[in-house]
Parts: C-alpha cells; sequence; structure tokens
C-alpha cells in the first residue's frame, strides 16, 4: 500500500489531514496558508536571527520582543538593554519589555514570579498577543472595532455585566475551532449574544426560524 505524503509540493511527510501533515496543516488552520514545504523547527538554546540580538529564538526566527515588532507590522529595531523586574524609572514607571514604553504599574498584570509581582508586559501588549494569537488580529484593530460598533456588542449594543473585553467573532465556516485567521472576523459581541448565536449553531437559517418563533402570534 502506497503511503500518503503531503499534499504541499517537496514535503514528503505523512498526511495528517486534509491531505497534509501535521505541521502545515497546523501553518493552514492559523493563518490559512500551509505555506512553503520547510517547516523552520524550534532549536534548542537557538538564538534571535536579529543582528547583534543575542535574546533566545521565540518563533519565526525571532526573540518575543522581536517578534512583537514583527506580528505589529513595525521595522524590527534593537531592543532596549535589559533590565531588573524591580527597576523604575525616577516617576515610579516599569519598563514593559515588548513596547518598551514606561508605564504606570497599574498598567501591568499581577504575576507572583517576578520580584515585582508583575508581568513584564503591558496589560495592552497582553491583550495584543492574545487576539494576534487566536484571531491573527491587532489590539489596535480591536479597539478600532470597538469605536466603530460605538463602544457596544455589533447585535445588541450594550457591554458585558462583569466589566470583560467584548468577544471576537468570527465566522465558523471559515475557521471552525475557537481561532481565527483574520481574515473572517465579523465583529464583537457581549458574552450573550456570542452565546446565543453559538448555541444556534452559528447559522442565519436557525436564527430566521428563531425569530419566526418568537414573532409567531398564539392561537
Amino acid at each position: 500500500m502506497t503511503k500518503r505524503t503531503c499534499s504541499v509540493p517537496e514535503c514528503g511527510r505523512g498526511v495528517s489531514a486534509r491531505g497534509m501533515c501535521n505541521a502545515h496543516y497546523l501553518r493552514w488552520h492559523a493563518t490559512g496558508d500551509p505555506g512553503p514545504a520547510k517547516i523552520r523547527r524550534r532549536v534548542k538554546d537557538a538564538l534571535c536571527e536579529f543582528p547583534d540580538c543575542g535574546r533566545r529564538h521565540e518563533a519565526r526566527g525571532l526573540c518575543p520582543g522581536h517578534l512583537y515588532q514583527k506580528n505589529s507590522g513595525r521595522e524590527l529595531a534593537p531592543l532596549l538593554p535589559r533590565l531588573k523586574t524591580t527597576d523604575r524609572d525616577d516617576l515610579g514607571r516599569k519598563l514593559c519589555r515588548l513596547c518598551a514604553q514606561w508605564l504606570a504599574v497599574e498598567a501591568f498584570y499581577t504575576n507572583p514570579t517576578p520580584k515585582d509581582g508583575l508581568h513584564n508586559r503591558c496589560i495592552d501588549c497582553h491583550r495584543s498577543e492574545r487576539l494576534h494569537r487566536n484571531y491573527g488580529i491587532t489590539f489596535d484593530a480591536y479597539r478600532q472595532m470597538l469605536e466603530e460598533q460605538g463602544g457596544g456588542c455589533k447585535i445588541c449594543g450594550g457591554v458585558n455585566a462583569n466589566g470583560k473585553d467584548l468577544a471576537v467573532d468570527h465566522d465558523h465556516s471559515c475557521c471552525p475551532g475557537r481561532k481565527s485567521c483574520g481574515r473572517c472576523v465579523r465583529g464583537l459581541l457581549c458574552s450573550r449574544c456570542n452565546t446565543g448565536i453559538g448555541m444556534l449553531g452559528d447559522t442565519a437559517d436557525r436564527l430566521r426560524v428563531a425569530l419566526a418563533y418568537l414573532e409567531q402570534r398564539r392561537e
């Protein structure tokens, strides 16, 4: 029996899903493009490829700081020298290691591991990383969408009662899982609306049936 190989030209690995090997399938699922045959694999103790950086490789050949610059669409530039977690400027502010801004300590999530009890990345950078990793958008894009929606849910116009950020909704016919390629993001929804359309199968036909049911007159 002939072993099936990945459909990406010159790959040669065995098929895992959708005619692709596991590595190319995961890349396709995350970005919508399986990419070239050669897959960059993380090498133990590999360093950032940016000249004279010297920091540890995180992904795509870059350290976390330079990877953040690339994902933000900025031109790669040298990072600031490393500081201790307890270092502060004259105004008592802490330096975010990603956006390189001195910010008030309230702009950082708590973290019991470092000596100062705070994360080394500010809240905005944390959000931007999470949004890019899960939905392929930046925090600036999220804020722009929120502004265009008037600061509320795209369906009901409300906000979450618990104060949490609105959820990023995407077309599950494009990306069936929890993550999005970024191209199928539809809007920002409150928890109730997001859960509601999800429980109804995220299909327009079922929503129309539910609407007709609600609007029907009692006999």
